[in-house]
């Protein structure tokens, strides 16, 4: 009787053991979360906090609507709402790591985004939730600052042989003049890679440019933009028609002078969050302008013909 007794007074012990034992639930390390904030921020276009202010459908199809509360990174406005894929809580506010999604369609006159994350990230008083843990918001703003000093360069640096490829590699081409230039200094850039991001240091210098007269894409008349310029880039050039190397000496390049006036092409932004543009190359992005007549590289073969800016104008209206 006694052995029941201690047998039984030992499996209430056990099982108050089980019921008062905290169980280990899946939780994310602090450096994992910061690691996919990494990865969600530079895959996105804009990064926003905001409200889930309403649901629109649900399943595979579910869509949210958010309004914006802050931009942290790229173009939007404060207080407009946009589309999200996906389902999220009305009423509870996001971090929200986002892309343009066509996908995304309820009216034609709003902007529809999807997520570059894999989980939500949840607000709450001054938390983010992500991954099982509760991280303060401004840890978020400090790792996201520092992503932000490296500047995303684009990850091709071709050299182009004839006029149409040139223009089409050209995301935008206008005429602007150097209004500012900084010193060179030491610029940690960022480049995809075959899927892998690789960051490495160049000496650049940043442009101050005012535009004058578009020729191809969405900068317009009046516009001021920053040109990042890295001389070395010239020296690792690939050329496009045959995938050869093509490198050039830097100081082959037509120099770029505050208060000259260039036309210049410039390559597809690798960033859009970013307030950097690039050009094409360090050899064909810009060519000097001055009274219709053109200074040109002899080592630009594109356009080593043209001696004036009109001609080459409407080579290039006729093949973009």
């Amino acid at each position: 009787m006694k052995r029941i007794t201690a047998l039984s007074t030992i499996a209430v012990a056990v099982i108050a053991l089980i019921i008062g034992r905290a169980f280990p639930v899946s939780v994310m390390s602090n450096d994992r979360v910061m690691a996919d904030v990494r990865q969600s921020y530079r895959s996105a276009s804009l990064v926003v906090s905001g409200e889930c202010i309403q649901k629109i459908n649900s399943g595979d199809n579910a869509q949210s609507r958010m309004r914006i509360d802050e931009v942290i990174a790229g173009s939007a406005r404060e207080g407009s709402e946009i589309l999200v894929k996906g389902s999220y809580t009305v009423g509870e506010k996001y971090l929200l790591y986002l892309i343009e999604d066509d996908d995304v369609q309820y009216a034609e006159d709003e902007v529809g985004y999807c997520s570059t994350s894999t989980d939500n990230f949840v607000i709450r008083d001054g938390n983010v939730e992500y991954g099982g843990l509760q991280i303060r918001f401004s840890e978020f703003r400090k790792e996201m600052d520092e992503i932000s000093k490296v500047i995303t360069a684009p990850s091709e640096n071709y050299y182009y042989s004839d006029i149409r490829a040139l223009v089409n590699a050209s995301e935008n081409i206008f005429i602007g003049r150097v209004n500012g230039a900084s010193h060179m200094r030491s610029t940690k850039f960022r480049t995809q890679d075959g899927g892998s991001t690789v960051e490495k240091k160049a000496l650049s210098a940043n442009l101050t440019i005012s535009v004058y007269g578009n020729i191809k894409g969405d900068i317009g008349y009046g516009q001021e933009i920053n040109l990042v310029y890295v001389p070395s880039a010239s020296e690792n050039m690939t050329d496009a028609g045959t995938l050869q190397p093509k490198p050039v000496s830097a100081d082959k390049a037509v120099k770029l002078s505050e208060g000259d006036t260039y036309l210049f092409f410039l390559a597809k932004d690798p960033d859009p969050k970013q307030d950097h543009c690039f050009p094409v190359n360090s050899i064909q992005g810009w060519i000097k302008v001055e009274n219709d007549k053109l200074t040109v590289s002899d080592e630009n073969g594109v356009a080593r013909e043209y001696t004036d800016l009109s001609q080459l104008v409407a080579d290039i209206n006729k093949v973009k």
